[in-house]
């Protein structure tokens, strides 16, 4: 099984996360590679089975949240019904965001949303490991935790 994940940080704290989710994938034997949306590389997405796309939530505080480094976010190339789980990391409220995320993705990116999460940035790790067995499961990956 090969895993991508791609995050898009404005400091620091969807990066944090995107490490944690490519930590836990390796930890159970799942070939993983972890990239910034702007490093440019965007190798092996045609090979890969699963793709992690992470970004911010931004926006007000109680409304109007949408996802953080959209412009960033379209320098990917089409994901064409690649199954993708989404994640976000936020301050004090996600909101709806994660469910406009993941239409925006859809339309923009091509998608094929699995799972969504959104974090709190101050209690990282806490709800990632939960996230990516949701997501292996997702797409048929067996996870042994005797790995």
């Amino acid at each position: 099984m090969k895993v991508i994940v791609f995050y898009e940080s404005r400091s620091g704290n969807t990066e944090l996360a995107a490490r944690h989710i490519g930590g836990i994938c390796e930890s159970l034997g799942v070939d993983t590679s972890v990239r910034s949306v702007r490093s440019g590389d965007y190798s092996g997405i045609p090979e890969a089975d699963l793709i992690f796309l992470g970004t911010w939530v931004d926006g007000g505080f109680y409304w109007g949240q949408r996802a953080g480094g959209r412009r960033a976010l379209l320098q990917l190339p089409g994901l064409w019904d690649k199954p993708t789980s989404l994640f976000a990391t936020y301050a004090v409220n996600p909101g709806k965001m994660m469910d406009r995320f993941a239409d925006w993705a859809t339309r923009k990116l091509g998608i094929m949303p699995l799972t969504g999460q959104a974090f709190h940035r101050n209690r990282l790790p806490e709800g990632v490991e939960d996230f990516v067995v949701r997501s292996l499961e997702a797409v048929g990956a067996t996870v042994d935790w005797g790995v």
